[in-house]
């Protein structure tokens, strides 16, 4: 009897080890920064949509976004074999035939839950897979063109929630055209995209060397510009509850230039290479107060309650840093 429960035990610590390989390798609180993308891109384009399309468009996002995760640590594991041992691929935790097997039935889960919400949806998650691949293999270390590859990613992680969100304004539309949107429901897209772009330059110093230079203010810098244009529009907007749109989703953005400052500043008194990634990681979650700011900017219930879930996504993603790793 002893000896069945001797094995048992082992059996669970092993299962439990494995997942957090699993976790690890899909970097968890990173993982919880995607959903709010494409839910972004739907608000911006319509809160009408069917709830389908609430499931579908953010399921398409985090299955392709996991699946680049994994493909990242596939094409890197010789690297990290050399430069992080303890990664789960070199360390041999996950097999790295089985994270290449993961990584395309995670792309094909994400392109079957983008052709869920509509043919335009599909096209829009087809490039995204395009750009993944294109940062993994090839962009990644590449000084100018690695950080705007991977803004291009989060861009048309957002443009998945666009595309769902028109496909449903404008059902009905002809097969050969585009629904359309104006230029101004694009611009969340532009912004967060524009965010990642400046952090993932940020982010190609971690690892090699505690000083990052003037990159570190880019992300705060880009953000400080931002709020004091949409300051400067709202500055005379009434404090009431017919506006508490307004305010929240400025107390969202104003919380983002503080956090990305607070991060710029980490990075400037970093003295190893752990201090910088663990400030990356820090502006990776802070996607999660933009799309907060565009939530709440949205102006309606819906824009309320999901505004509040990428708030509190947040404060979740920042106690999983502590156990997982965010790059």
């Amino acid at each position: 009897m002893a000896d069945a429960d001797s094995s048992a035990s082992r059996s669970r610590g092993a299962a439990r080890g494995r997942a957090a390989a699993w976790l690890e390798l899909l970097r968890l609180p990173n993982l919880l920064t995607v959903p709010g993308d494409p839910l972004v891109g739907l608000v911006v384009a319509t809160s009408s949509a069917p709830l389908r399309m609430w499931l579908a468009a953010p399921a398409a996002s985090v299955f392709l976004y996991a699946a680049g995760l994994v493909q990242n640590d596939w094409a890197d594991r010789r690297r990290d074999a050399r430069d992080r041992p303890d990664r789960p691929l070199p360390s041999g935790r996950v097999a790295a035939r089985t994270a290449l097997v993961t990584s395309v039935v995670l792309l094909v889960a994400g392109l079957a839950a983008a052709r869920f919400c509509g043919p335009w949806t599909l096209a829009t998650a087809c490039g995204l897979v395009a750009a993944i691949t294109c940062y993994n293999l090839l962009a990644k270390r590449l000084p100018v063109i690695g950080p705007l590859t991977m803004g291009v990613c989060r861009a048309l992680s957002v443009g998945i929630g666009l595309a769902a969100g028109a496909e449903h304004v404008a059902a009905g539309w002809p097969g050969d055209s585009w629904p359309g949107l104006s230029l101004m429901q694009y611009a969340p897209a532009g912004l967060i995209g524009a965010y990642v772009t400046a952090l993932t330059a940020v982010a190609q110093h971690e690892g090699r060397t505690a000083r990052v230079g003037w990159v570190r203010d880019l992300p705060a810098g880009m953000l400080a510009v931002v709020a004091t244009w949409v300051v400067i529009g709202t500055i005379d907007v009434p404090l009431s509850a017919e506006t508490w749109h307004y305010w929240a989703s400025l107390a969202a953005l104003l919380a983002a230039v503080l956090w990305a400052g607070r991060c710029a500043a980490g990075l400037a008194l970093a003295r190893r290479p752990d201090d910088v990634q663990r400030n990356v990681g820090r502006l990776v979650r802070g996607v999660m107060l933009l799309q907060a700011w565009l939530l709440f900017a949205a102006g309606d219930d819906v824009g309320l309650i999901l505004g509040g879930s990428a708030v509190a996504l947040f404060v979740v993603a920042g106690v999983l840093s502590r156990r997982f790793a965010s790059s």
